[in-house]
């Protein structure tokens, strides 16, 4: 053989063997009955796949008509290499699953057995589609030190129409980039019906997303299919939910629709309600954060988390951020109460209820109790729609708007991000602490208690002797009795009607203004703002002292009236004009203002006194003034002068 023949022929043998080793070859395994072992078997498919490199397809041709039963004996083998199981192959089906493993006989032998299970770096890329798994006592799926491995249409602890549990559904450990679901009611699974838990994502599991899945609801998505816990994550960088068809139905849980223990993003995902949220199908807690810095919502993607027996959202894990969530509301806008909106426990600290952006702000209203209730130390409720609809119309909760338990640095509001708290039972309700607590910028008011109550909150000593606006401004007069040689702020507000408490709410907030304390415990003010404040409107006052920040109740109600009109120019030159009047001293004053006659104020005598302007034949004596002193033009003069005085006096008061 020459040596062109020697190397094609070396060629053609590597091929031979390459082909032979299974490198890169791809394969289709088909089952083609519901036999425990041997030919055509599920088994039997999973070990050839597993005996050559893939990728692979484990497609279904089992000559039964609707559902195919393929109930195991024992565990079946670990999916090893890329391997695609395709239950949507089986002739007839039509979006429901019709390949029902079935778990009941291999789970009775006492050990732990789980359905199916891609384990392994060889597995990544697998699919699973179109099953329905039952009735394993461990996990019906196990996805374990892999990635991008997808999980579709499957049911996972119902058959499609009655619950079969498992233990638990699914478990993600170290298995990056896990999708479960999709963006089309194909790809949803139903995850429903478990002892325990529906999903649980652990280990080195980010980028890992559930997707358009229904999560302790049942395949019609109107009534419970309860697991214990809907979704449970302790792995960071988790997302769940998304925009369209991402969005989850978590609800009907025995426990909590979402637990999260590790930094995970929750959007768009209906949360105690049915498909369409307009019901309700109760988790007992929607959303609850045992930990992490996570985001339950974002700007212009939030939640609709209602219906939920106890706690809409709890918090229990410090930094978590609530945002663009309605909370208390189906998607109708009708109320669909959860207990309490968002309850944030005491280590929840740093925690934000709303935030600085324009979309950051909840909607938590309809709720049985208070909308948000918080024992934490430190806590941001900002730009939030307490007791209202997105739209502003009354949805009050049957408690406080906000009840504080405790804290040392909480903000209800800034001066740029308030809140509405609006027809709820009370506006905000401060038990503790004395001290931390402020309450700015927020539009509080038709509560049923005063706007801002509770035992720890102080009856503010501001007395308010004025209020009058004209077109253009509005001028407080008043005192400030509080701590002696200290630094306050005031905040003013503009109500349509005074609370019957009297102590008014605060339903527009208008300005502020520091105010400082003498020796005596007393601080004067006197200010004028450039707003437009109608006449009949009632004010009122907080008061929060700067160096312990502590806001107080609102004050008691004022009345706006109107000012004083400014001096008429005019009128007052007519009267500088006028002709002689007698003064009744034996003398007159003539058009030019001098004197004319013989009192003592005309004399030369006069007095000594101040010169009052120009005195054109004034006499030396300086009072008197005797005729031919200041013309009409000198009087113009001096009163022109003395109004701008007089309103330079004005704005300097402002």
């Amino acid at each position: 053989m020459g040596e062109r023949g020697r190397v094609v022929a070396g060629v053609w043998f590597a091929g031979v063997v390459l082909l032979s080793s299974g490198i890169a070859r791809a394969t289709t395994f088909t089952v083609t009955n519901t036999n425990d072992a041997g030919a055509g078997s599920l088994r039997d498919a999973i070990d050839q796949a597993n005996a050559v490199t893939g990728p692979h397809v484990i497609a279904f041709n089992v000559p039964v008509s609707g559902t195919v039963a393929i109930t195991p004996a024992t565990q079946l083998p670990v999916i090893s290499k890329q391997v695609t199981v395709d239950g949507t192959t089986q002739p007839g089906y039509a979006g429901t699953p019709l390949v029902l493993l079935d778990g009941v006989t291999a789970s009775g032998a006492g050990v732990a057995v789980s359905g199916v299970r891609f384990i392994g770096v060889g597995a990544a890329g697998s699919k699973l589609k179109g099953l329905a798994i039952v009735r394993f006592n461990d996990y019906g799926v196990i996805v374990a030190t892999t990635q991008n491995v997808s999980i579709e249409g499957c049911s996972v602890g119902t058959d499609g129409a009655t619950a079969m549990a498992n233990g638990n559904g699914m478990f993600v450990y170290d298995a990056v980039g896990t999708i479960i679901g999709g963006d089309t009611a194909a790809a949803r699974n139903v995850v429903s019906g478990n002892t325990q838990v529906g999903v649980s994502i652990e280990g080195a599991s980010n980028a890992t997303a559930l997707y358009g899945d229904y999560v302790g609801i049942d395949p019609t998505g109107t009534a419970a299919m309860a697991n214990q816990t809907g979704v449970s994550v302790r792995s960071s960088g988790v997302v769940i939910g998304g925009a369209g068809g991402r969005r989850n139905v978590i609800s009907g849980n025995g426990y909590n629709g979402v637990q999260l223990a590790a930094v995970a993003t929750v959007v768009n995902n209906y949360i105690g309600t049915n498909a369409a949220g307009t019901a309700a199908v109760a988790n007992q807690t929607g959303v609850n954060v045992s930990g992490g810095a996570s985001a339950i919502g974002i700007a212009g993607s939030g939640n609709l988390i209602a219906g939920n027996s106890m706690f809409g959202v709890f918090l229990d894990g410090a930094q978590a951020t609530v945002r663009g969530n309605t909370i208390g509301l189906g998607a109708n806008g009708a109320p669909l109460a959860n207990d309490v909106g968002v309850y944030v426990y005491s280590t929840a600290t740093r925690s934000s209820v709303g935030g600085p952006g324009a979309d950051d702000g909840n909607v938590i209203a309809g709720n049985t109790k208070e909308g948000v209730r918080s024992m934490a130390p430190i806590l941001y409720v900002h730009g939030n729609r307490i007791g209202v609809d997105a739209a502003g119309v009354a949805r009050g909760n049957g408690g406080a708007g906000v009840r504080l338990e405790a804290g040392t640095a909480v903000e209800i509001g800034t001066r740029t991000r308030g809140n509405v708290i609006a027809n709820n039972g009370a506006g905000v309700v401060v038990m503790s602490p004395t001290t931390g607590t402020v309450i700015l910028g927020n539009r509080i008011y038709a509560n049923g208690d005063e706007g801002i109550s509770g035992t720890a909150t102080a009856v503010p000593s501001v007395t308010l002797s004025s209020v009058t606006a004209d077109a253009s401004s509005v001028r407080f007069v008043g005192t400030l009795t509080a701590a002696a040689n200290d630094s306050y702020s005031i905040e003013a507000y503009s109500n349509g009607a005074c609370d019957p408490s009297g102590k008014g709410e605060g339903e527009e907030p208008l300005v502020g203004w520091p105010v400082s304390t003498n020796g005596a415990g007393v601080g004067a003010f006197d200010r004028v703002f450039n707003v437009t404040v109608p006449v009949g409107r009632v004010i009122t006052l907080t008061v929060s002292r700067d160096a312990a920040p502590a806001t107080s109740r609102f004050s008691s109600c004022s009345t706006v009236t109107a000012a004083a009109p400014p001096p008429d120019l005019a009128t007052g030159m007519a009267d500088l004009l006028a002709p002689p009047v007698d003064l009744g001293m034996g003398g007159a004053v003539d058009a030019g203002g001098g004197a004319v006659g013989g009192s003592d104020l005309a004399s030369a005598g006069g007095g000594g006194g101040p010169d009052l302007g120009p005195t054109n034949g004034a006499s030396a004596g300086g009072c008197g003034v005797v005729a031919g002193g200041p013309t009409s033009a000198d009087w113009l003069a001096f009163a022109v002068a003395a109004l701008i005085a007089a309103r330079a006096r004005r704005r300097s008061r402002r």
